[in-house]
């Protein structure tokens, strides 16, 4: 199979890309639970902290960031995007599901470093 390499700038933007296609799900989620400021740049927000939040409880809780992570991305969930706790469990299922998804579409074989 053949690798790809992108580093840099570049490598910001497929980056960028990617949150922006992941943010579709994220926003037709906060819609099927009601949530009561389901914007799209509301939903991309939502995606973006809820990443930058995940990495940041990896490298200050370390392996017990299983447990943190997904609590972290239903408070972020919750709050900006007004759902309930219980639809902000399902965002958080909807956005996994989704970043999982985007990543087999469109990272295989495609490296990113900055």
């Amino acid at each position: 199979m053949a690798s790809v390499h992108i580093s840099g700038f570049p490598a910001l933007v497929w980056a960028a890309g990617f949150v922006a296609v992941a943010t579709v799900p994220v926003w037709f989620g906060a819609q099927a639970v009601g949530a009561d400021r389901a914007t799209m740049p509301r939903s991309a927000l939502a995606l973006v902290l809820a990443l930058v939040a995940s990495y940041a409880s990896l490298f200050v809780a370390g392996p017990v960031a299983i447990i943190v992570a997904p609590l972290l991305c239903m408070a972020i969930f919750k709050y900006v995007l007004d759902s309930s706790f219980l639809g902000s469990f399902f965002l958080v299922v909807i956005s996994a599901t989704g970043l999982w998804l985007a990543a087999k579409l469109f990272m295989s074989g495609i490296t990113l470093s900055v």
